[in-house]
C-alpha cells in the first residue's frame, strides 16, 4: 500500500495546531533540530542573546538564539520528528540542520561527524511524504554548502548514508548486511522522515550525525558520551556559525 498522496487535503493542517504561537513569538527562518534533549547546549553555545520559548510539547526545548536561529530539542523518533517538524515549518522555518546520533555499522568510529548524503527509509512516517520508491534526499545545495564549510576549516567529516528505522530491536544480521552492501554508513532513527517533510513542504534541509555507538562483530558497543558528547556540541556552535554567517 502507497500512503501518499499529495491532491488531497488533510483533515489537520499543522498551521492549526499553533496559530496561537506564531501570533504571540515571532519565530526565525532557520532552524537546529536535535531529536532529544539536552538544555545545557544553549549555555554552552557561542555568546549571544538566548531565549528559551515556551514548549510546543511536554519534554522539549525551543529556544532562540541571537534573534535569528531557533533551535529545538525534541524527542526520539520519526513519528515525533514529524509531528515537530510540521508545526515548526508552519511556524515560518524555511531551512534547517538536523544534528543527530547514530550508531555505525561499517566505516566510522565513535565521534566521528557524517554529513547525510541519502536516508534510507525503514521509518514508517517518510511514506505519507514521498512516494515509496523515491529516496529520502536533502537538499543538495545545502549539503555541500554545509560540508564546505566544515572542511575550509580543517574539522573533519564524511559524507555518506545513514538508515532511518522505527525498530532498533530489529536490525537483524541480514539487515545490516544488506544495508553495508547498500554503502549505508549508519542507523538512527528520524532524518528520513525529516528529509521527506522538507520535500513536500518545499524547504531546505541538511543532516549531520555523530556517531555515539558501533557495531563491532555481533555487538554493539555501550554508548560512549565521553567520546560523543565533546563532538556534538563542538558541532552545535559550528552549526550556529554556519546559520550566521
Amino acid at each position: 500500500m502507497d500512503f501518499f498522496d499529495h491532491t488531497s487535503k488533510a483533515y489537520i493542517e499543522p498551521i492549526d495546531e499553533i496559530k496561537f504561537y506564531r501570533a504571540a513569538y515571532p519565530i526565525p527562518s532557520k532552524l537546529i533540530y536535535s531529536p532529544f534533549s539536552r538544555p545545557e547546549f544553549p549555555q554552552k553555545s557561542m555568546k549571544g542573546k538566548i531565549k528559551e520559548l515556551p514548549k510546543l510539547y511536554h519534554g522539549t526545548h525551543l529556544y532562540c538564539i541571537n534573534d535569528s536561529i531557533l533551535y529545538f530539542q525534541g524527542l526520539l523518533g520519526a513519528p515525533a520528528t514529524g509531528i515537530f517538524l510540521e508545526e515548526l515549518i508552519a511556524l515560518g522555518i524555511k531551512e534547517f540542520i538536523f544534528l543527530g546520533l547514530a550508531g555505525a555499522i561499517q566505516s566510522a568510529s565513535i565521534g566521528d561527524r557524517i554529513i547525510v548524503t541519502e536516508a534510507v527509509r525503514l521509518e514508517g512516517t517518510s511514506h505519507h511524504y514521498l512516494p515509496t520508491h523515491a529516496p529520502s534526499l536533502p537538499s543538495i545545495e545545502m549539503t555541500n554548502d554545509l560540508s564546505d564549510f566544515f572542511l575550509s576549516r580543517g574539522i573533519s567529516c564524511t559524507k555518506g548514508k545513514i538508515c532511518s528505522t522505527d525498530a532498533p530491536f530489529r536490525e537483524t544480521f541480514n539487515l545490516v548486511n544488506q544495508l553495508r552492501q547498500k554503502e549505508v554508513i549508519a542507523i538512527e532513527m528520524e532524518i528520513a522522515a525529516a528529509f521527506a517533510i522538507a520535500s513536500f513542504r518545499n524547504v531546505k534541509a541538511a543532516a549531520m550525525v555523530i556517531i555515539s555507538d558501533e557495531l563491532k562483530g555481533d555487538q554493539w558497543s555501550k554508548f560512549q558520551p565521553d567520546q560523543y558528547s565533546d563532538t556534538f556540541l563542538a558541532s552545535f556552535n559550528y552549526l550556529l556559525n554556519y546559520f550566521s554567517q
